[in-house]
């Protein structure tokens, strides 16, 4: 039976007549009828009326629908077995499973239904296999309860999980450690009918999900915080932002996440400003300086332009605007940039000693020349000029 209810042609496959016997249970009954649809013209249904001679009218309703091609009767009385099958007509028997019936002698006749995904109030599930591991013994269980069924093991001999917990969320627990992919933590989370996640261990879930579910990372999350933070940008002028209940700069964090974002920014600005301060401190010099007329033009024409952008009214920011015009016309020695950077010199100012310059590319607007504060006394002076921070070091002439 199983072939005739795979044989096709050219005109779609092979049409068996399914009687059923009317003492079939209600439920199997049902069932058969509502997966008739989904079932591509794989089997049509016959159901006779209830009889006292039963198995009689089975046999002729069976006997007559042979005429026209292949039969299968779903019968319920095993007693009537040997009486259909003397006048030539086929039985089969519907065999309960987890997620509805099959037929014995054709299984692939009757499509289950798909399994489970989501529930009324569109928490997630997961089809997890039952002892039979086939398909028709897929059951859905809660999807919380297969994370912690897969994940949710303790580590031989105590060790920690290697990448951290796995854990099916409500919320996600926002932060910037989130957004920066920091989280020690795997978390899975539905929103708006899809799954998202995010986590060291979101591609273990991913593969353990991907027959059923996608699981999404929440890009407009991402990329929200990866304009304000991402790509090298100045933290300077964030930290005024953070003051300014109307600055643009925040403008999408704040509507997507509200003033918790501010508590984020503030703490990845003064992170940055600590690690550029050290950077000032710590830089060491180049290992070789060569004479390279072509790169000593170029870095003249670069402080010009720094010079050309003026300073903001205070006397910090006017003493290093003046020290930049003096570089440019001081006897000079220019080093390869570094990564980021956008010069590196060393100068000689009349009457001053030696001035060495770093300038590190930020993503930001340029404006004039602004002073920022100096941490340790007798360490070097720093400014910032919108999408660039200078930052000069004064050492003894050799």
């Amino acid at each position: 039976m199983g072939s005739d209810s795979r044989r096709s042609s050219a005109a779609g496959p092979t049409t068996v007549a399914l009687i059923l016997d009317p003492r079939l249970p209600g439920k199997t009954r049902a069932y058969l009828r509502e997966r008739e649809a989904q079932a591509a013209g794989r089997y049509r249904l016959i159901e006779p009326p209830a009889s006292e001679t039963q198995r009689d009218v089975l046999r002729e309703v069976a006997l007559e629908a042979a005429r026209s091609g292949p039969v299968l009767v779903v019968l319920a009385e095993h007693g009537d077995r040997e009486f259909l099958e003397a006048a030539g007509v086929r039985i089969t028997w519907a065999r309960p499973t987890r997620r509805g019936w099959t037929l014995t002698e054709a299984p692939d006749l009757v499509p289950l239904p798909p399994p489970r995904l989501w529930d009324e109030q569109g928490r997630p599930w997961m089809p997890v296999a039952g002892p039979g591991g086939s398909e028709e013994d897929l059951d859905s269980i809660p999807l919380a309860k297969a994370l912690a069924k897969w994940f949710g093991a303790p580590p031989p001999e105590g060790a920690a999980p290697a990448g951290g917990t796995v854990e099916l969320v409500d919320r996600p627990r926002l932060s910037a450690e989130a957004l920066e992919g920091r989280l020690e933590r795997t978390e899975i989370w539905a929103m708006d009918g899809k799954l998202f996640g995010w986590g060291p261990r979101l591609e273990e879930v991913r593969e353990k999900l991907s027959p059923w579910h996608i699981v999404e990372e929440p890009g407009e999350w991402y990329e929200a915080w990866q304009k304000v933070v991402g790509g090298n940008p100045n933290p300077w002028p964030l930290e005024e932002a953070l003051h300014r209940p109307d600055a643009p700069e925040l403008a999408e964090l704040r509507a997507k996440f509200g003033r918790i974002s501010d508590t984020w920014v503030a703490s990845w600005v003064q992170r940055e400003i600590a690690r550029w301060l050290e950077a000032a401190l710590a830089e060491p010099p180049p290992a070789t300086v060569l004479p390279d007329a072509g790169a000593e033009s170029r870095a003249r024409e670069e402080l010009r332009g720094l010079v050309e952008r003026g300073a903001v009214s205070t006397p910090e920011a006017m003493a290093l605007h003046f020290l930049l015009a003096a570089m440019v016309e001081a006897p000079l020695r220019a080093a390869t940039p570094a990564a980021g950077e956008r010069l590196r010199v060393w100068a000689c100012p009349a009457g001053g000693p030696l001035v060495e310059l770093r300038v590190v590319a930020l993503r930001g607007e340029a404006h004039p020349l602004r002073a920022l504060r100096r941490e340790a006394r007798g360490g070097p002076d720093l400014a910032e000029a919108g999408d660039a921070l200078l930052l000069f070091r004064r050492h003894a002439a050799p």
